[in-house]
Parts: C-alpha cells; sequence; structure tokens
C-alpha cells in the first residue's frame, strides 16, 4: 500500500491511477489471490482520497472479478484473480 502514491496533479484521473497500481501490484506478486485489502476508509485516509473515489475502484474491481467482498470481513483479492489477467487482453497492457 505504500507504493500506491497518487498524483494529485496527473491528467490520469484519482480512480484509475489507484486501480492501476492495484491491478499493478497483483501483477508484480506484491498481492496474492486471498489478499486482505485495506478498507475503504484506511485506505482513502492513507492515499487521502475520498471514501466515494476509494469505493469506485473497489466496485469497479469486484465487477471486473479481481476483488471480493465479504461482508464484514473486508475486500480480498478474488481466488480466479490469476485467470482474469491471463484471458483478458485489457489487462495484458498495464
Amino acid at each position: 500500500m505504500d507504493q500506491w502514491n497518487i498524483n494529485y496533479i496527473s491528467v490520469i484521473p484519482l480512480h484509475k491511477q489507484l486501480e492501476g497500481k492495484i491491478i499493478r501490484s497483483l501483477k508484480n506478486g506484491e498481492l496474492k489471490e486471498g489478499d486482505l485489502l485495506p478498507s475503504i476508509q484506511r485506505l482513502s485516509k492513507v492515499l487521502t482520497l475520498s471514501v466515494s473515489t476509494t469505493s469506485k475502484v473497489y466496485r469497479n474491481l469486484i465487477k471486473e472479478g479481481i476483488l471480493d467482498h465479504n461482508k464484514g470481513k473486508g475486500y480480498f483479492v478474488a481466488e480466479t484473480c490469476k485467470e482474469i489477467f491471463k484471458n483478458n487482453n485489457h489487462y495484458k497492457s498495464n
């Protein structure tokens, strides 16, 4: 999470920056299937992002099958994450 620094003056939207950083962390092995991610509130506070921005990123990654949410336990890297990266051209270029 320390490497997920956000560039607030970049032309790339904040939510796209965060999403890209999470995906890169998964692809380079820093995050693995089943790993627990920080809560939306904690990540928002650490990165100085709004809760709605962080929530949007998590929702998008859940929708794409990269993250899972277990109410009361948190956000986890989906068990099928590696298959998604292997079979999806969208992520091969990231």
